[in-house]
C-alpha cells in the first residue's frame, strides 16, 4: 500500500481446512478494503482479494511452519527477480513439480485439495476441478527461475517447497510468479500434493 492508505477491513470469502495427525493445512480467500487518500486529491476505496495458504505442524504445537499469501492480479513481464528466497535450498521432487502442473495432477492426494493460480477465475477445489484447471496450463512453457533460489523442507510428516516461476517469452522479459506447494508423504517414497499456490509477481 502507498504510504496514504489504510486498511480498512478484511472479510474472510472462502476457507478450506484438511490434515492429517502430523499436519494441517489451510487455504483461504480474503476480501480486503483499502481506503487511500493522496494529497490534494479525492478518497478512494479498493478491494484486493489475497490468497493464502498455510501448513501448520502437529510437532510444533500447531504452529505454522510455512504460508503463501498472494494478491489476485494478472501477470506482468519484469526484467530481474526479486532475489533470494531466505534459507535457500537444493531443488528436490517438490520444487521440480511447479514447474511441470501434469506431474503436479498426478500427484494430488485426497480431497480436499486446493490450486490457486494468478487470476480471479483460476481457483480450484477438489479433485476433479483441480485436474480440470492444472489441465489449461499443460502447455505452458513454465521454467523455475533459479535451482539455487528454491526452498524445499521434508520431513516424515509434510514437505513444502517454493521457488520463483517463469513463462519464458522469447525476446522479451518473461512473465514472473511465485510458486508454493504443500504435500505428504505417500507410499514407496512417493509424495502427495494437497495445496499449490501461484501469484504474480
Amino acid at each position: 500500500m502507498n504510504p496514504h492508505a489504510e486498511m480498512k477491513g478484511a472479510k474472510l470469502s472462502q476457507l478450506v481446512a484438511g490434515g492429517t495427525a502430523g499436519m494441517a493445512r489451510l487455504a483461504a480467500e480474503l476480501e480486503i478494503t483499502v481506503a487511500s487518500t493522496e494529497p490534494g486529491g479525492r478518497p478512494s476505496t479498493t478491494a484486493h482479494t489475497v490468497r493464502a495458504v498455510e501448513l501448520l505442524d502437529a510437532a510444533s504445537d500447531w504452529k505454522v511452519v510455512a504460508a503463501s499469501f498472494t494478491e489476485v492480479r494478472s501477470l506482468e513481464r519484469l526484467r530481474e527477480s526479486l532475489g533470494a528466497i531466505p534459507s535457500p535450498t537444493s531443488a528436490g521432487p517438490l520444487v521440480k513439480l511447479l514447474a511441470v502442473p501434469d506431474a503436479v495432477a498426478d500427484a494430488l492426494g485426497s480431497d480436499p485439495v486446493v490450486v490457486f493460480g494468478t487470476d480471479k477465475a483460476e481457483r480450484a477445489i477438489g479433485q476433479a476441478t483441480a485436474k480440470a484447471l492444472l489441465a489449461k496450463w499443460r502447455k505452458l512453457p513454465l521454467a523455475i527461475e533459479e535451482a539455487d533460489k528454491v526452498r524445499e523442507v521434508r520431513t516424515a510428516s509434510w514437505g513444502y517447497a517454493m521457488a520463483d516461476v517463469n513463462i519464458p517469452k522469447p525476446g522479451a522479459p518473461p512473465y514472473r510468479m511465485t510458486g508454493f506447494l504443500i504435500a505428504v508423504p505417500g507410499p514407496s517414497g512417493s509424495w502427495s500434493v494437497v495445496a499449490v499456490n501461484y501469484g504474480a509477481l
